[in-house]
């Protein structure tokens, strides 16, 4: 009994030393970074800020820096996908470093002890001296100046400055959100990294007018700062200017369903309006050359009213009795109006009926024209000159105006109407004339 209690005991041994040697046994995985500067034996390897194993070594092949990792083994196996990234110790420390794993997807296959991962599942940091390196001499010169700019800048500012920062954190928190999220699809970082590039490229290609630029800019900022008090103002007033914008704002989102009610009123005068359009446009564009002679006219007009002015106070005394006397020479004047041609042409060619020798010593008239027996003092009607004279006389009196053209007009309230044609109702008749 002795015995076997012995060596159940020893077996108990045995068993326990195995399970601590199990447990106590590390994976190794090899991964591969552009470079590994600071990277040390013995820094320790997390996954989500939990240490899981620590960098057994590095070294150098074909120009990369593969470091190798010992991974506790309650932490093996890792998946396929797993991403490797180099990380500082704090956001302002340069040594303290640590590698950091995202592992794979749990539905992807195991990793080997002893896998690779290539420079395409690592990522390795921006070191400060590649950020300077990026900058040639006048650029580090040009940076250098911003600085000492910047230092007079904030020099005297400093409760204010903290106050924001203060005022900053969760600013400051979601910024290092999002840089962790950018890091977290390295795709997409050096997709970004390349446009970049790219784009200081073409800036530097355009290195002339980005100086142009940056002067302008210069001066507006120069302006801005001599005009610091009136934006202050503005701004201090800017909270009133917001709470009245949102009342309007407000009334506005009531006031925009009788608008569309408009609207939907209006459309149908704007389509017609568009057939209009042309008219107006041509209208528009003779107003354009009557305005200068209208407004010439008015000015006439304006140097004029005071004469006009006096012209119709003098005017004001015989008006009433002016009224009276067009009214009864309007008839008359009604009448005479149609033969204006005839009195034109009377005008224009009576000077044919006289006449004077070459001499000019003697004078005549010519009365050829009448008809035979014709004369002043005739004692004959107008119906016996008609009809004895029929082929040059064929109208009685008074005569129609337009009766020569063969188109008379006839003025019954003027008494030469349809009654004038006809010599037998000659008014003269009944004086024998």
């Amino acid at each position: 009994m002795r015995a076997l209690a012995i060596a159940a005991l020893l077996l108990v041994v045995f068993a326990t030393a195995m399970i601590y040697r199990g447990a106590g046994s590390d994976h190794t995985l090899h991964a591969a970074f552009d470079a590994a500067v600071q990277i040390v034996p013995g820094q320790e390897v997390r996954i989500a800020g939990r240490k899981i194993g620590h960098i057994s070594s590095v070294r150098e092949v074909d120009g990369d820096a593969v470091v190798d990792l010992s991974i506790s083994d309650r932490d093996w196996p890792l998946r396929h996908g797993t991403v490797a990234r180099l990380h500082y110790g704090s956001v302002s420390g340069y040594a303290g470093r640590f590698v950091s794993l995202s592992p794979g997807p749990a539905a992807a296959p195991p990793l080997a002890d002893g896998s690779v991962l290539s420079t395409a599942a690592t990522i390795t940091p921006v070191e400060f001296d590649q950020i300077f390196n990026t900058f040639d001499a006048p650029t580090r010169a040009n940076l250098a100046g911003v600085l000492d700019e910047t230092a007079d800048t904030v020099e005297g500012h400093g409760q204010a400055i903290a106050a924001g920062l203060r005022d900053g954190s969760r600013g400051l928190q979601e910024y290092a959100d999002f840089a962790h999220d950018l890091g977290g699809d390295p795709s997409a970082l050096r997709t970004l990294v390349r446009a970049g590039a790219r784009t200081t490229s073409t800036l530097r290609a355009q290195d002339t007018a980005l100086r142009a630029l940056l002067s302008r800019a210069a001066g507006t900022f120069d302006e801005l700062a001599l005009r610091a008090a009136a934006q202050k103002a503005a701004l201090q007033r800017l909270p009133g200017t917001l709470h009245t914008a949102q009342g309007t704002l407000a009334h506005l989102d009531r006031s925009l369903v009788g608008l569309q009610a408009l609207v939907t009123d209006l459309a149908p005068g704007a389509r017609a309006l568009s057939a209009v359009a042309p008219s107006i446009r041509r209208t528009a564009g003779t107003l354009l050359t009557v305005a200068p002679r209208a407004t010439a006219t008015l000015r006439a007009g304006t140097r004029a009213a005071p004469r006009i002015d006096r012209l119709l106070r003098a005017g004001t005394t015989f008006l009433p009795r002016s009224g009276s006397v067009l009214k009864t020479l309007a008839p008359m004047v009604g009448c005479v109006r149609p033969y204006a041609p005839e009195i034109a042409g009377t005008a224009s060619t009576w000077t044919g009926f006289a006449g004077t020798d070459s001499e000019g010593g003697y004078g005549r008239v010519d009365l050829t024209q009448l008809p035979p027996g014709v004369a002043a003092g005739s004692p004959l009607s107008s119906q016996q000159v008609t009809s004895t004279f029929k082929d040059r006389v064929f109208y009685a009196m008074p005569r129609p105006p337009g009766l020569d053209a063969g188109h008379p007009w006839l003025l019954p309230e003027c008494g030469a109407g349809a009654d004038a044609l006809d010599a037998s109702k000659d008014p003269e008749r009944r004086t024998g004339r």
